[in-house]
């Protein structure tokens, strides 16, 4: 459509385990109305039917920018770690049709347990504790999480922390976003992430 236009740019990053990612990032601009939208959706079913790892974050002038990226985090751990018990229950994989067949892919699968497994051996009691405020479908994708992390401190507990704020929390907040891409990026599949309407987002959570 020449209504948008769109700008890319790559770069490889490495992390603290000396592993590199090839990071690439995709700008899209245009009026309203101009098939924006409609352009995205067709970009992540195809990542999705070529079994890419998404997260779809929608910011909106009404919710706290780190709220939408937590609702994204959510979102992917609610629908694979229901398809983990789900699978856990009945002993096998099951063939489904639509989006959640993925869920059911036994390497994907693999995958998701590889994100999991680094979360759990980067956070301590007290991280788990507060990764459960912030995400937690990721409580109900390991149901005795909660009676592990239930005494340990947690400055969540009363409400999720602003990402724009000097403290403690805020750097906290920041290291669990940073922990959870990370393990995304450690499982060893193609990600990709989603960014909708950024003039609502915010510097720190972009």
């Amino acid at each position: 459509n020449n209504n948008n236009s769109s700008s890319s740019y790559h770069t490889n990053i490495a992390n603290n385990n000396k592993t590199n990612f090839l990071c690439e990032a995709t700008f899209l601009s245009g009026y309203a109305g101009s098939g924006k939208s409609s352009l995205l959706h067709s970009l992540t079913r195809a990542c999705r039917e070529d079994k890419w790892f998404l997260l779809q974050c929608k910011f909106d002038e009404r919710a706290a920018p780190h709220a939408v990226l937590a609702g994204a985090f959510d979102a992917f751990f609610g629908r694979w770690g229901a398809s983990k018990n789900r699978n856990n229950d009945n002993g096998s994989i099951t063939d489904r049709s639509g989006d959640d067949r993925h869920c059911n892919d036994e390497s994907m699968m693999q995958s998701f347990n590889r994100v999991c497994r680094h979360i759990f051996a980067t956070l301590d009691d007290g991280g788990l504790g507060q990764l459960c405020d912030l995400v937690p479908n990721f409580a109900v994708a390991f149901p005795l999480l909660s009676l592990r992390v239930r005494n340990a401190d947690n400055p969540f507990r009363d409400g999720i922390s602003s990402m724009e704020k000097v403290g403690s929390a805020a750097k906290r907040l920041r290291n669990l976003f940073h922990v959870l891409f990370e393990s995304l990026c450690l499982a060893g599949r193609p990600v990709l992430l989603a960014l909708d309407d950024l003039q609502w987002s915010s510097k720190s959570s972009v």
